[in-house]
Order: C-alpha cells, then structure tokens, then sequence
C-alpha cells in the first residue's frame, strides 16, 4: 500500500506543475437544442389535388406551407410533438389534423367533403357558416 500512495502523491506533484490550456473557442456560438432535434418527413395527399396546406405555429397563426401534393416534404421534429395541420380548398369543408412524429416519415391522405352550400365569393370571409346568422 505504501508504494500506491508515494506514486499517487509524485504523480499529483508532477501534474501540478504542468499548465494545461483549452483550445481557443468561439464565444459567440449559442448551442440550441433545437439543432439536436431528431426529424422526420411528413408527406400529404388529398382528393381533390391542389389543397393549402398550413401548419399552426408557435405564434398562434396559420402559417402556408405549400399545397397538395407536397412534393418537397415537411421536416417536422419527431419528439412527440404535436402538430396542428391544416388542409383546404375553395368549395370544400377544411380539415384539421393533429400529427406528432416519433419513428419514421409519414405519409397521410386525406380526402375532403365538397361543401355543396359554399360561395366561392364568401370563401376567404372569417366568419364561419356555422355561426352565421347567430347574432
């Protein structure tokens, strides 16, 4: 045991004399977490062809992010996050999906129901049929 000790106490004596310096590094830089978030690919398809395609964002706004079918796909963190999407066309009722990403690229359809009473003049009003006429 006594060997150890003496070899343990010349080795910390010698090491306290060494100086050791860290290689110059960039302050500036900010490591965010968000670079490490794993992605995944979200494809989407409709019937009919040619839907606005949206994604609620953190802000609380419809944000376009294309239309059907999405050709480059959304890259979307898998983490389990959810995600509001949002797919529509003129004359047709919307649909809201929750997605959240985990293992593997998705791939979703989604077939929308032709709204026989819309007006294409009263398409972009922000009222919604179903409160129209409550007042």
């Amino acid at each position: 045991m006594g060997p150890r000790i003496i070899c343990l106490a010349m080795l910390s004596t010698i090491l306290a004399g060494c100086n050791f310096t860290s290689p110059a590094v960039d302050s500036s830089y900010v490591d965010s977490w968000d670079q490490y978030a794993p992605q995944r690919r979200l494809t989407i398809e409709s019937d009919p062809e040619g839907a606005m395609v949206e994604i609620f964002d953190e802000n609380k706004d419809w944000i376009t992010v294309g239309s059907t079918p999405t050709l480059k796909p959304l890259l979307l963190e898998a983490t389990g996050k959810v995600y509001l999407i949002r797919i529509s066309k003129q004359g047709y009722y919307s649909e809201v999906k929750r997605v959240a990403l985990q293992h593997g690229d998705v791939h979703m359809k989604v077939s929308l129901r032709f709204d026989e009473f819309a007006d294409p003049a009263d398409y972009m009003n922000t009222e919604y049929r179903r409160d129209k006429g409550r007042e």
